[in-house]
Order: C-alpha cells, then structure tokens, then sequence
C-alpha cells in the first residue's frame, strides 16, 4: 500500500510502500527508514474492506440488471403475445363483407 509522505532530508512529497521498512527519495536520492504505526495497519484494513464492498456492489447491480433485463423481456413477450393473438381472433372473427368494407374505409383515408 502506497502513502503519500514528505522526505526527512528535502521535504518533497513522495510515495512510499508501507510494506517496506525503508524508502528512497526521487528527488535527493536519500533513503530513510519507515516507521510502522498503528494508523497505517487500520487503513490497510479498510482498504481491503472497501475492496469487498466493491465486488459485491458490482455482483449486487449484475443480479439487479439481470433481473430487470428478465422481467422486460418476459413482459414484452406476454404484450406481443397478446396483441397478436387478439389481432388473429379479430381477423378470423369477421366475414369477407366486413373485411371488403374495412379494406374500402383504409384505401379512402390513403387517398
């Protein structure tokens, strides 16, 4: 885990790895010993915890759009369904006189 830390001989601000007990300046090429404090043991903690957090946070919204995704297709397809049953049973239900005057009231809204 990096730390941003300023160097004890030129004060630049540096990174440092906390998991390594020394560490080189880039500016003045000093190096220097690292202190372990109990601040830098309970970050890395919660580093780690928001790391998990993260990964369920992304399976949570995955399950959640699958979900979503599986409800809109099943709708839409009872919609369809429905709408194109019912449009056969209107079809089938009319005798060729309805249909002749239903064609002649189509052609006459075209024009």
């Amino acid at each position: 885990m990096l730390k941003a830390t300023k160097c004890p001989n030129c004060g630049a601000s540096i990174k440092v790895n906390l998991q390594k007990e020394q560490a080189l300046c880039d500016y003045c090429g000093s190096s220097f010993v690292l202190e372990k404090t109990d601040e830098d043991d309970s970050s890395q903690g919660q580093e780690e915890f928001s790391k998990a957090d993260k990964t369920v946070a992304k399976k949570i919204g995955c399950f959640i759009l699958i979900i979503v995704l599986v409800i809109f297709l099943f709708t839409g397809g009872i919609i369809y369904f429905v709408f194109d049953f019912a449009g056969k049973t209107i079809d089938s239900s009319l005798d060729s006189n309805s249909k002749n005057v239903i064609r002649q009231i189509k052609d006459k809204q075209k024009q």
